[in-house]
């Protein structure tokens, strides 16, 4: 497709525009929550997030308009939205902490084996870009080594260069393999916040189940399955059962 010089030139305006536009909006929610205006904050802070829902700090700072509000389970929702973008920021984790201590449930997780702690510990513990990028750095690394090994004459070298880049690549699918899990943590189980003030669980996927407990607005669940408009849910203790979806909100 052929584009003349004029529409070109539209083109970088309009995405100049846009852009430009989005900034006037950035700084005109931050004034706001710096004028203790949060909800106003939080109505441009959704209007950015319409644009940009996988920006961290549009969620964050969405989260802390809405806490601010009082909104604690609203504020929930895009702090751990948040929390996805970015799992090892230390704000979100303690502003985090503070809305779950004002909510009514508390529910202590069970507590996992040491070695599966420690990975998952090690996995969350740089952003989602950081494993994936070194992994890349250090194969490149590795190639170069072995391509100085190809063409070097002297023999310790070549002997340096050839294992250096053995051990590069071990580390570059280390790296791939933690990169890898992290995903799976933060994406293969589906989690949601609960937005109805009591909601009981049931024992299936029916009005007429059994009632097996209950839990409350701004607790956090993992989706199980799904069937129909109902939801199996499991909390951080163990819990599993039945809810209906209209119910949650996806993190």
């Amino acid at each position: 497709m052929k584009y003349s010089l004029g529409k070109i030139v539209l083109i970088v305006c309009a995405v100049f525009s846009f852009a430009t536009a989005q900034a006037g909006l950035v700084d005109k929610a931050a004034k706001h929550y710096e004028d203790g205006q949060f909800a106003e904050a939080e109505k441009v802070y959704r209007t950015l997030h319409e644009d940009y829902p996988q920006s961290f700090e549009v969620n964050y700072n969405l989260g802390n308009s809405l806490f601010k509000q009082g909104k604690i389970t609203e504020a929930i929702l895009y702090y751990e939205k948040a929390l996805k973008l970015k799992p090892n920021n230390e704000d979100v984790k303690h502003n985090l902490k503070l809305s779950y201590l004002r909510t009514v449930d508390k529910i202590e997780p069970q507590p996992d084996l040491f070695l599966t702690a420690w990975a998952k510990n090690l996995a969350l513990s740089k952003s989602t870009k950081y494993w994936p990028m070194w992994s890349i750095i250090l194969v490149c690394v590795s190639f170069l080594m072995l391509i100085v090994y190809l063409f070097i004459g002297q023999p310790r070298l070549k002997k340096i260069n050839f294992f250096g880049g053995l051990v590069f690549i071990a580390i570059s699918l280390i790296y791939l393999i933690i990169g890898i899990y992290q995903n799976s943590l933060l994406n293969d189980n589906e989690t949601a916040i609960v937005f109805t003030p009591t909601l009981n669980v049931k024992g299936g996927p029916s009005e007429s189940a059994t009632k097996l407990f209950v839990v409350h607005e701004g607790t956090k669940v993992v989706i199980k399955s799904t069937q129909e408009d109902w939801v199996e849910i499991k909390l951080m203790n163990g819990n599993v059962g039945w809810v209906k979806q209209e119910n949650l909100k996806n993190i």
